[in-house]
């Protein structure tokens, strides 16, 4: 399945170096929008990471809107959801015209996705998947999720143990 990743989580994890784990863990039609390219513009680290994962072909970047029904899914989300910023908007309008997943921390643009069914992860959730699948180990994601709570991200929990069946 492919995956649109949103700022949210490219900027968790490309401001420690990480988009790696991402990489690794979600299926390998990985994608984002020009907008949310534009929308990372800070800190260094997470723009050079971005930068070398497009040049690299590790994400594709998808120019929306591609179809028809994505071009309607962005006025309708335009219409409906004025205060939604131009990343989540294109990236929502690409996943609901093209049945794809979406991987975003940001509270509106997950409303909607699970409002519109759309098939939806976040920062925590590939975390806890990597470790999951032995992509990494527990301790080194309890260390970079750390980091990321100390960076700003907001998470419900503070340790992720608590979260993986063991």
């Amino acid at each position: 399945m492919t995956t649109v990743l949103d700022a949210t989580v490219l900027l968790n994890y490309g401001r420690f170096e990480a988009l790696w784990i991402p990489q690794r863990s979600l299926p390998p039609d990985r994608i984002v929008v020009p907008q949310v390219v534009a929308e990372v513009v800070y800190p260094p680290e997470a723009v050079r990471a971005l930068g070398s994962t497009i040049t690299e072909g590790r994400l594709r970047v998808h120019h929306s809107p591609s179809s028809e029904a994505e071009f309607a899914a962005v006025e309708e989300l335009r219409q409906t959801r004025p205060r939604l910023g131009p990343g989540e908007l294109a990236s929502l309008a690409a996943c609901l015209a093209c049945s794809w997943s979406f991987a975003s921390d940001d509270r509106e643009a997950r409303l909607i996705a699970q409002d519109r069914g759309i098939v939806l992860t976040g920062t925590m959730g590939i975390l806890i998947g990597a470790v999951e699948d032995g992509i990494v180990d527990l301790a080194h994601a309890e260390s970079l999720f750390r980091k990321m709570i100390g960076a700003g991200y907001r998470a419900p929990v503070r340790r992720l143990a608590d979260l993986i069946d063991s």
